[in-house]
């Protein structure tokens, strides 16, 4: 249960590490080239891989909650009478 939280962490750190990733500075070369064309496929690859980590983090955190829920009412005998 532990190692399955921690999973959960470290995938919602890489998440949020891949969405505060930074392009690196374009070179300057002489003379000018033309503008570089935009880099809409990268940015949308790298935006779709930190929302999976993020949700799979978050589904690996609920299967934690549960996993530890279950051990718990397994170990107490289920609920007692209402």
């Amino acid at each position: 249960m532990i190692q399955l939280g921690l999973l959960a962490a470290a995938l919602v750190l890489a998440g949020l590490a891949t969405l505060l990733q930074r392009r690196p500075e374009p070179v300057l070369d002489w003379p000018p080239s033309p503008p570089p064309p935009k880099h809409v496929r990268r940015d949308l690859i790298v935006t779709s891989a930190a929302l999976l980590f993020i949700i799979v983090g978050i589904a690996a955190a609920a299967a934690a909650v549960t996993t530890a829920l279950l051990q718990v009412i397994a170990r107490n005998g289920g609920p007692g009478p209402a």
